[in-house]
């Protein structure tokens, strides 16, 4: 504070001294300008005198040049030289004109002409002529020259020049100087009275000024320092405040941010320091900057800003999120900024968006149902244009697959600017979306946020998917109640990925439920209709004969295909007693069928013969209670059919049957009937390919009681299925290994038949015992390597699984020992691939000698080789891996004394080993185990290199010495 009082005083002096130095040079600037301003006057008076002079000059040199003229005109043969020495031309030519002053001639382009002895004149140049010409008079002359229009007689041309003194002038310039000269030094003496007045009475203001000053500031420092604290303690409350605040805030001015707290810069996904001097509108979501943009303006401009704003923003990640807003203008200062506090209203505006979706859904399936529900129905059209526009997709469909291979139904709505796919539906076989149309017909739901993401099994319709810039999709069956999955609705979005809500996913169930119901509904309807049609086409088209009889036998109605019944015309039987109608016997068997079926409530059948036209005719009569008659008693129908026809088919299929047994009995392959699971019926090849000595001894063999237990009971449950009628035939391979003891394979086909009256399987078969054999023959090497005799790689895969089940089932840790041939590629390239193939099948020799019986060796790949290893752990494993070296080492030397390898195979190889161990219930994938036992491999390989680098470093050394 003493210091800035001290630098107040100064500053007060070094101003007043400012102010009176500012005093004596606007004293020298007045000085100044006055002599400039005589030197001024006395330069244009002297021009003004000389302007004048230079004129009469002039106008006497125009008349001493005529007069010259004139006379040489009257003399006409004279020559330059004749006219010098001609004294009335000397006298024109060169005379003083008194205070005008001199005139003389001289010859154009040549010297003065010599007409007068004056010294000042002779011997002097042509441009003499000009102010300044006399030696006497230098500076004080100006002159004109005036050429004389007639030439002498040699052609010599001849100039005038007058010249006129110039003391006239510079009297007059000398008097006004003196004047100007005169006032300067009367203001000079006027300002140094106002200076030196100014100078005692500043002083004398800046000495009180100064001390007022000093005692302002030193209580003004106080103060200052005072409000600085309280101002710097209440700055760093309200910046603690407003760090902590849950309210984002920030200033900006000039459309930059000036200050943030903490609450939004997390909001925007940036550091505090970061955000700093950056466009408020980078911030900012595209389609809202335009507002940002006019608001930012006003805000900054001072006009009226609205004070609540919700806008849109990209965070640093790329997230969209919305803020609520509130603009008021900071106070006065140098610089005019705008605090913005802001509120992070995204989870409000998601939930929001995706309430009114959800809204827009419901009401969307409210209305599809109350269309689809009413007798009307609905278009499907306008049903899918609903709801694609309620969720807000790009294209929508609804599949129905009519024959079971192809979506042959097909409705679609797409919006504006998206391609239609009309055509590529039509015509899409299911067989080609294996993935979707598994789990459609499981049921499932087909949920994709990110076609991008899609299992490697959907490969074929990803890439679809890609082509047609499908980004995200929803399919949901359609179920039937007695058809299964008819269809599909689906939905896609070609904007982005989206995260389908379970909320919206449910809504498409219920449609596709509705949909489903509507399907059933229509064909349920299209059915009634056709049964009705049926119906009407069996009571007049059908070659039955349908009656309605009362409890006494008496015909109530009668309905046929023709105007008669039983040879009689209807309305000839309608009202009358059977007995009345038929043979006494035939009415009494009838009458005691109907009568049991009303007692029974069940259906009674009989079969009789009765002559129509005296033809015997046979007819089936079927019964069954319609209902209870006005008089209380029951109703019941009775049908009659005409079998004669099929009497005689009976008797045809008879010796059908007796040329199928002996056609049977022909037949090579073996051919047997089951029924109930016992075989009724086989022929002679069937009980010899069994070992049997007749065909007698098969039939009444239960098949469970000869086919491998491992295979009866999924053979039963196909079998259950056919006699149940749910398939026609099943083909299936069937090991008759319990009744021989050994296996015995047959290739058998079984159809549902009819027996002897009854269902029955018909059974052919092919024994295929030895295409089995090698089926599995070709297997086995299919799961080996050839060269070395392990298993191989693709069995590694097909029983890995299985045993990590195992390990976790059983508690006990399974490792993975990888194990590398160090120095094999030397190997090959030394000794050629013949060597290195045996190094190969020495490890493999190795492998099976050394390992438990338990540990499944394997070649894993090139010179890799894995090994299995039951309930072992990594430690364990490692030191096994050691051992196999040393064994591996041992076992090429034995080759290398018998002859079988060459000496340095032994000294190029060794064994490098890695292990890990899958624990029971761990949350380790097989992938991460064989990566981490691969890693360890690799570390032992390196460390192996390097010990056999130290070892070879001497050898080398003394190698260089020799």
């Amino acid at each position: 504070m003493i210091a800035l009082t001290a630098a107040t005083i100064v500053s007060l002096w070094v101003i007043g001294a400012k102010t009176i130095d500012e005093y004596g040079k606007a004293q020298r600037a007045v000085e100044g300008n006055v002599l400039e301003a005589v030197a001024t006057a006395g330069t244009h008076v002297k021009a003004e005198v000389r302007q004048l002079k230079t004129k009469l000059a002039r106008q006497w040199a125009a008349h001493i040049a005529w007069d010259l003229h004139t006379y040489i005109l009257q003399h006409p043969g004279k020559t330059i030289r004749e006219l010098q020495e001609d004294p009335v031309f000397a006298a024109n030519a060169v005379m003083n004109i008194g205070d005008r002053g001199y005139a003389f001639v001289y010859e154009q382009k040549s010297g003065i002409i010599r007409l007068h002895p004056d010294p000042t004149l002779v011997d002097q140049p042509a441009d003499c002529c000009g102010p300044g010409a006399h030696p006497d008079t230098a500076g004080q002359y100006c002159g004109a020259t005036v050429r004389v229009p007639a030439r002498t007689a040699d052609g010599k041309g001849l100039m005038v020049c007058v010249t006129a003194p110039e003391e006239e002038c510079l009297q007059q310039t000398r008097a006004m100087t003196s004047c100007l000269l005169d006032m300067s030094a009367q203001i000079d003496r006027t300002f140094s009275a106002v200076s030196s007045g100014a100078r005692r009475t500043l002083t004398v203001s800046l000495c009180v000024l100064g001390g007022s000053v000093a005692l302002l500031l030193t209580v003004g420092a106080w103060l200052l320092l005072r409000n600085e604290q309280i101002l710097c303690a209440s700055a760093n409350w309200h910046r603690s405040l407003v760090d902590q605040a849950l309210v984002g805030m920030f200033v900006y001015r000039d459309g930059r941010f000036r200050f943030l707290n903490r609450r939004i810069a997390e909001i925007f996904g940036y550091q505090p320091k970061e955000s700093l001097g950056q466009q408020i509108l980078t911030v900012i979501h595209r389609d809202h900057r335009q507002l940002a943009a006019r608001l930012i303006k006003m805000g900054e401009t001072g006009k009226r800003v609205p004070t609540r704003h919700e806008l849109k923003f990209m965070t640093k990640q790329g997230e969209t999120g919305w803020v609520d807003l509130s603009l008021s203008a900071m106070p006065e200062g140098p610089e005019r900024c705008v605090m913005v506090s802001a509120v992070d209203i995204t989870e409000r505006k998601q939930v929001e968006e995706r309430l009114r979706q959800r809204l827009a859904v419901e009401e969307a399936v409210a209305n599809i149902s109350k269309e689809l529900m009413s007798p009307k129905g609905a278009d499907l059209d306008i049903t899918l244009q609903t709801l694609g526009e309620a969720m807000e997709v790009s294209h929508a469909c609804i599949c129905f697959r009519e024959d079971g291979g192809r979506m042959d139904n097909i409705h679609e709505w797409c919006r504006k600017g998206v391609p239609s796919e009309m055509d590529r539906l039509q015509a899409l076989d299911i067989s080609l979306l294996p993935w979707s149309t598994k789990m459609l017909l499981g049921g499932e739901n087909i949920i994709v946020a990110d076609v991008d993401a899609m299992p490697d099994v959907a490969g074929a319709e990803q890439a679809s998917y890609r082509q047609r810039n499908i980004r995200s999709l929803v399919r949901v069956p359609i179920f039937s109640a007695g058809a299964g999955v008819i269809g599909f609705i689906g939905f896609d979005d070609t904007d982005e990925c989206r995260n389908w809500h379970a909320e919206d996913v449910q809504a498409l169930r219920l449609v596709a439920e509705i949909l489903g119901s509507h399907w059933d509904r229509e064909r349920a309807e299209a059915a009634l209709l056709e049964r009705q049609e049926m119906l009407d086409a069996v009571t007049t088209l059908s070659a039955d004969t349908t009656f309605v009889m009362d409890e006494d036998g008496r015909y109530v109605e009668a309905f046929s295909h023709t105007h008669k019944v039983m040879g009689s015309p209807v309305h000839q039987v309608v009202g009358r007693l059977m007995d009345e109608v038929l043979p006494m016997d035939l009415a009494a068997q009838l009458l005691a069928t109907i009568r049991e079926t009303v007692e029974s409530n069940a259906r009674q059948s009989t079969e009789y013969q009765l002559a129509i036209e005296g033809q015997p005719r046979w007819f089936e009569g079927r019964t069954a209670v319609m209902s209870v008659g006005p008089d209380e008693q029951a109703l019941v129908i009775l049908t009659c059919r005409d079998i004669t026809a099929q009497k005689e088919n009976e008797h045809r299929r008879r010796l059908s049957e007796r040329k199928f047994r002996a056609f049977t009995e022909q037949s090579l392959h073996p051919v047997w009937v089951v029924q109930g699971q016992k075989i009724v019926y086989s022929n002679s090849a069937m009980s010899m390919q069994l070992g049997l000595d007749c065909r007698d001894a098969v039939i009444g063999m239960d098949l469970e009681d000869m086919v491998s237990e491992e295979m009866w009971p999924s053979i039963a449950k196909k079998l259950a299925s056919l006699m149940a009628g749910e398939t026609e035939a099943e083909r299936m391979q069937v090991n008759f290994s319990r009744l021989l003891g050994s296996d015995l394979w047959h290739d058998v086909q079984f159809a549902r038949i009819e027996y002897e009256g009854a269902p029955a399987l018909l059974a052919t078969g092919q024994d295929i015992t030895e295409i089995k054999a090698l089926m599995e023959e070709l297997n086995a090497e299919r799961l080996h390597d050839s060269l070395t005799g392990l298993y191989n790689r693709r069995y590694f895969n097909d029983v890995i699984a299985r045993e990590l089940e195992l390990s976790n089932r059983n508690g006990v840790p399974i490792s993975l020992l990888m194990l590398d041939i160090d120095g094999f590629k030397s190997v090959n390239d030394t000794f050629g691939h013949r060597t290195g193939d045996e190094v190969l099948r020495a490890v493999a020799a190795v492998l099976l000698k050394d390992v438990r019986g338990a540990d499944v060796p394997i070649r894993f790949g090139g010179d890799e080789f894995l090994v299995i290893m039951y309930n072992t752990t990594t430690a364990a494993a490692e030191a096994t891996a050691l051992r196999l070296a040393d064994g591996l080492i041992e076992y090429l030397h034995q080759r290398i004394v018998s002859g079988e390898l060459p000496d340095r195979v032994a000294s190029l190889v060794w064994l490098s080993g890695g292990a890990a161990t899958h624990e029971p219930g761990s949350a380790r994938s097989l992938d991460d185990v064989l990566c981490l036992a691969d890693q360890r491999m690799y570390a032992q390989k390196e460390r192996n290199q390097r010990q056999r680098d130290r070892r070879e470093k001497p050898s080398g050394r003394q190698r260089r010495a020799g």
